[in-house]
């Protein structure tokens, strides 16, 4: 009897390690087919809200506010090429100026080719703005389907990679359809550095760049930050006064495509 009970303990610690292998390796293979690791292992983090949470299709998840001291995941580098951008990328915005403030939302809607410019279509409201694809150079702005503004040649607003000390100069022709106002343009940028910027989305590590007029006059400066790929804070100086713009929600779930 006693080498029969023997031989029966004998046998738990191999149940037991084998039903411990068969538990690891369902894990494992379960994990390794959830979208979230196929997503971070092919490094397509496009699906994924930025500073507060995911924008599912029909359903808009409002943000999650951060534990004070929490630890943003590393930034993707500043000197990165252009970002992509989707169709379905949200960026809400809050502004103010000494005539008012309020919010708007700009979103990817598409892309067309203008002239032979691939080009994204970025909506708020009625109105259409298009960047460059290979650069997010600004092309023009529509508003219901008609021509606003446009630059000639496309307004060069980044040059990439954004390093630190960079310098570039764009000049184009701006015009106006609705005054019929034309001008030729002159605008110097300058990277001046990376800064840590907080807004109501979050804090984020950004660059700085400036830009000033062919006399040296301030025009503009923003703070593009690579975690959301576009600018969190802009600063215009316009005739009335300086209007500002932050940014309070972003969101980077790409609409899937329509088959």
């Amino acid at each position: 009897m006693s080498r029969l009970r023997s031989q029966t303990l004998s046998w738990r610690p191999r149940v037991l390690s084998s039903l411990a292998l068969f538990l690891a390796v369902g894990i494992a293979i379960t994990w390794e087919n959830h979208p979230f690791t196929r997503a971070l292992r092919s490094g397509d983090t496009a699906a994924f809200g930025s500073a507060s949470s995911l924008r599912m299709p029909s359903l808009v998840v409002p943000p999650t506010p951060r534990a004070e001291g929490a630890v943003r995941p590393p930034a993707v580098s500043a000197a990165a090429a252009t970002p992509a951008w989707r169709p379905g990328f949200e960026w809400h915005y809050r502004w103010s100026d000494p005539r008012g403030s309020g919010t708007y939302i700009r979103a990817i809607s598409g892309e067309e080719v203008l002239e032979g410019i691939p080009a994204y279509v970025m909506r708020t409201g009625k109105r259409s703005i298009y960047w460059s694809k290979a650069d997010l150079a600004w092309v023009m702005e529509q508003v219901n389907g008609e021509v606003e503004s446009q630059a000639v040649p496309s307004y060069r607003k980044f040059a990439w990679p954004l390093d630190t000390g960079k310098t570039w100069e764009a000049r184009y022709r701006w015009s106006h359809a609705g005054d019929g106002r034309n001008e030729e343009r002159v605008r110097r940028h300058r990277v001046t550095g990376t800064e840590s910027v907080r807004v109501p989305a979050g804090t984020y590590q950004t660059v700085r760049v400036v830009v000033t007029d062919g006399t040296g006059k301030k025009v503009d400066e923003y703070w593009y930050a690579p975690e959301v790929r576009w600018v969190v804070k802009e600063r215009l100086y316009l005739g009335q006064g300086v209007r500002e713009r932050e940014l309070i929600y972003a969101s980077l779930w790409a609409v899937a495509p329509v088959r």
